[in-house]
């Protein structure tokens, strides 16, 4: 017994230094300064099971590494468990600093759904960014600490021997982490089966994070197949008798798509000049209280895609996908996306490859799609108008999805004459934070906007002389140095600013003069329905009103054009209700 403690003691003893640092990396002091937040402020809900399973937790893991070093005892392993930590604490730190967020599955989706160009993309808008500076400068100060207590504290452990004095304490605490710890360790085997629904008492550790994370997109992936075999086995819909012997509903689905940089809705520059008129003449019509149910592309399409309604606390994966509704009905459906990724390698597993282009969907819900990505959007419609062995029917729904105005805006228009209208000098605003240079990224992304709306047009043409009803709106906002010195969504906790910018998006329905004299009745209905709050999960409804779809999954009390409509909750990112936030 007095020689296997001795064993267990000697990790401890002889790694100290990579003890302390590990804990502290974990986020051992920010764990007692919340618990000492929320003793001052006599908040309830303090789990000092959830702070000592997280020490056990954060302990064992240091043990373990620690006595891989022990046992293998050389320089090289020591400098690599060192190195990995302090790189996975970094990728964290961040994150945290830039995008208010740790690892999750969210930030997984977006790294996998990313292709070459969009890397670059992100490396330039924030590796090199002040914030991110400071990070890379405090951890290099980390590594300049470690290494001086690495060197102090072989120094000592040579000179002085730790009396049994010290050793008896020490061994009783470690072995109670040691075993709380394996104890507490259940919930990584609990989420990893896709059980484990408690999660404030799950650490925030990068390495945590990051299991957390990859078992979730495992669950993920089980979540598509349910929706895939509730959409197989669904009941025969079918198209009304009185809908149009022809009809094209278009949807076309925008991104990162800030609604305040919209002329449209009240900004100052004229970003919007074709949708303008067509308000004018009275064939666009502009909805003013429209939300979207995250702020990632990823939760949005599942969501939007499916018919489940999210302030019920319906689950998309519990419904089925709504484009199979309407192809079993017997319209033709097509998918152009010009976010496609053709790298295998990222198309297979994550976020919206994982569902939107898994193999069964893509047969049970489109008739054609197109099989490359562009550049530009323009080139994702102009390759659609030349594809002349994509299908046709009597009625069709066509989806367009759009690059939009996702980072770098200034990627997503052309550098001419014709679409590049706005430079700095363009910016009529004067905060402090405001340099020359952000006032650039601003401009570009009004250009972006800008060519958006030009992009809108090329769609419309195609269908102006036809019986066609098509609906625009955003996945989602974003963030442009709009009210703070900030670039990019962030994934933290929400305000009413937060809200405004990246959770409140444009919304519009264009109906061409065809559809206007034939239609009458839902053009009166959208436009008094205006102001009506909504929120674009429940889009599908409105879809079967227009389309003439019966099903028993159309609801008339989510359908935004139904005298019955209730607007319901509308909560975002699964948790926030956004008008009692905008309200408080």
């Amino acid at each position: 017994m007095k020689r296997l403690l001795a064993l267990i003691y000697q990790p401890i003893a002889r790694q100290f230094p990579f003890f302390v640092a590990f804990m502290l990396l974990m986020g051992f002091i920010p764990m007692l300064q919340w618990v000492h937040g929320r003793m001052v402020t006599f908040e309830e809900g303090i789990l000092v099971s959830r702070l000592i399973g997280n020490i056990a937790i954060w302990f064992l893991l240091a043990y373990f590494l620690a006595a891989i070093m022990e046992l293998f005892n050389k320089r090289w392993v020591k400098i690599l468990i060192y190195g990995i930590t302090l790189i996975m604490c970094l990728i964290q730190q961040f994150l945290v600093a830039n995008f208010d967020t740790k690892i999750s599955s969210t930030i997984l989706n977006l790294v996998a759904e990313t292709n070459q160009r969009e890397s670059s993309e992100f490396l330039n808008a924030f590796l090199f960014s002040i914030t991110s500076v400071n990070v890379y400068l405090q951890f290099l100060l980390y590594i300049v600490l470690i290494v001086i207590a690495e060197k102090i504290y072989s120094i000592l452990y040579r000179k002085f021997c730790i009396s049994s004095f010290i050793k008896v304490p020490v061994l009783v605490l470690a072995l109670g982490l040691l075993v709380y710890g394996v104890y507490s360790t259940k919930i990584y085997a609990q989420t990893f089966k896709g059980q484990y629904t408690g999660r404030m008492d799950k650490p925030n550790d990068p390495f945590s994070c990051t299991w957390f994370s990859v078992c979730e997109l495992k669950v993920e992936r089980s979540r598509t197949n349910t929706v895939v075999d509730i959409t197989a086995s669904m009941e025969q819909p079918s198209i009304s008798p009185s809908i149009d012997d022809s009809l094209n509903i278009v949807l076309v689905i925008g991104e990162s798509y800030i609604k305040q940089h919209a002329q449209l809705y009240g900004y100052y520059l004229n970003t919007t000049p074709f949708m303008n008129s067509e308000q004018e003449k009275g064939n666009l019509i502009v909805f003013n209280d429209v939300v979207t149910p995250a702020n990632n592309t990823t939760v949005v399409l599942k969501n939007m895609l499916c018919c489940n309604d999210v302030g019920n606390g319906e689950a998309w994966y519990n419904s089925p996908f709504f484009p199979a509704i309407f192809k079993r009905a017997g319209y033709n459906v097509l998918l152009w996306d010009n976010q496609l990724t053709l790298d295998v390698n990222t198309s297979g597993f994550f976020g919206v490859k994982n569902f939107l282009y898994d193999d069964r969907l893509l047969e049970l819900g489109f008739t054609d799609r197109n099989d490359k990505g562009f550049d530009l959007d323009g080139e994702l419609v102009e390759s659609f108008k030349s594809d002349t062995s994509k299908p046709t029917g009597a009625h069709n729904l066509i989806l367009f999805h759009l690059q939009g105005q996702h980072i770098d805006a200034s990627t997503r228009f052309p550098h001419t004459a014709e679409f590049t209208k706005f430079s700095a000098d363009s910016i009529q605003r004067n905060e402090k934070y405001l340099t020359q240079e952000k006032k650039y990224r601003i401009a570009d992304y009004d250009n972006a906007t800008y060519y958006n709306d030009w992009v809108i047009k090329q769609i419309i043409d195609i269908y102006r002389n036809s019986n066609t009803v098509l609906i625009y709106f955003s996945d989602h906002g974003d963030e442009v140095y709009d009210y703070r010195d900030q670039f990019g969504r962030e994934f933290g906790t929400l305000t009413p600013n937060k809200l405004r910018y990246q959770f409140e998006v444009p919304f519009m329905v264009w109906c061409s003069d065809f559809y206007k004299e034939r239609h009458p009745e839902i053009v009166e209905s959208l436009s008094m329905s205006v102001n009506k709050p909504f929120m674009i999960d429940k889009l599908c409804h409105m879809l079967f009103h227009i389309g003439g779809i019966q099903t028993s999954y159309y609801k008339a009390a989510a359908d935004l054009l139904n005298n019955n409509y209730k607007p319901g909750r509308r909560i975002v990112n699964t948790v926030y209700d956004y008008d009692r936030i905008m309200a408080e």
